[in-house]
């Protein structure tokens, strides 16, 4: 969770803020814009234009986040998560993460499914976690589309359902998303949940081997023993 990215909507990660814009989104931030606030913490998070300064960041956030702005309270949620600018608190950031996953946050409920998950969490709740992350998988987010696949393929905290489980594979792995295209290619090789195709196996290993996976390239090797 700590390498989760912060999300600023209306700052480019590649463009670099002017003194000048700074002050006028300092301005508007403390004038009470909910979404100049967000985008300032945003700055602070990355540096960008100002110092890097994640308890400034936790801040705007967090003024943000209280008049309901859902990126606010997810990028606090991740603050939280990992002690970053703030002391880590997993409770406190399930709290804000569920604030913004039931406006509907994609990101957010996938941030809340996986704390939900984690067996050395208090309040985890594996069948709760696996809803979230339905949510967001119908939502087209590629991460709780592969996690989604795996409780399906596995029956963790859902009825097992091989085909199901391939189907949300499939969509992950067609974003790019090499972990699900690795375990696509698995189901493939092995006939789990779709009918065996050694072939269909190999092109997933191929692709996300061309991304670099080392897993993957070893993999290939496999489909033609």
């Amino acid at each position: 969770m700590a390498n989760d990215n912060i999300s600023g909507s209306k700052i480019s990660s590649t463009n670099s803020q002017s003194e000048n814009d700074i002050q006028k989104l300092t301005a508007a931030a403390e004038g009470g814009d909910v979404s100049a606030q967000n985008q300032l913490g945003f700055c602070y998070t990355a540096g960008k234009g100002v110092k890097q300064d994640f308890r400034k960041a936790v801040e705007y956030y967090r003024k943000a986040a209280q008049q309901g702005n859902a990126e606010a309270q997810n990028n606090l949620g991740i603050c939280y998560a990992a002690g970053r600018g703030i002391e880590q608190s997993i409770p406190e950031a399930v709290e804000w993460f569920r604030k913004a996953a039931l406006q509907g946050n994609a990101v957010a409920q996938n941030h809340l499914a996986r704390c939900l998950q984690d067996e050395d969490f208090e309040g985890c709740d594996k069948e709760e976690a696996v809803g979230w992350y339905r949510k967001a998988a119908e939502q087209g987010h590629f991460g709780a589309q592969f996690a989604l696949a795996r409780a399906l393929l596995s029956g963790k905290g859902a009825e097992l359902n091989e085909e199901e489980g391939v189907m949300w594979l499939r969509k992950s792995a067609e974003q790019g998303f090499t972990d699900a295209q690795i375990l696509l290619g698995r189901c493939c090789y092995g006939g789990n949940g779709v009918e065996e195709n050694h072939a269909e196996a190999a092109n997933w290993f191929r692709k996300a081997a061309e991304q670099g996976d080392p897993e993957a390239q070893k993999l290939m090797g496999s489909c033609y023993d």
